[in-house]
């Protein structure tokens, strides 16, 4: 499916059929470079949070979005998180995701 750019399916066969979030991680990070790095891993996010899988894993989604900040859209990420999370638990990776966004917004308008 990687060949066939067809990131979307090779993620829901790990979601669906080997029900295995570590494996789909590892692929995003195995081949999550491209132009399209960010909807491939924006997708495994919304597959965290998604109640479709099994219980949400709001948390991993979290996890996630911290190391991968700087392709995960903040906006769309913010919008897919349940309204029901306390702001204090996802507080941590809020602030990585803001100081990493300026800090690249800055540089680019040094350059």
């Amino acid at each position: 499916l990687k060949r066939l750019g067809r990131h979307y399916q090779a993620l829901l066969m790990y979601m669906e059929r080997v029900k295995d979030l570590n494996a789909a991680r590892a692929y995003c990070e195995k081949y999550g470079d491209g132009p399209d790095a960010g909807e491939m891993y924006l997708a495994l996010f919304r597959m965290y949070v998604a109640d479709k899988f099994g219980p949400p894993s709001v948390q991993d989604a979290l996890a996630l979005w911290h190391d991968h900040a700087s392709v995960i859209d903040p906006v769309k990420a913010l919008s897919l998180l349940p309204n029901s999370l306390p702001i204090a638990e996802a507080s941590n990776t809020l602030e990585e995701v803001l100081t990493r966004r300026a800090e690249a917004a800055n540089i680019l308008r040094t350059d």
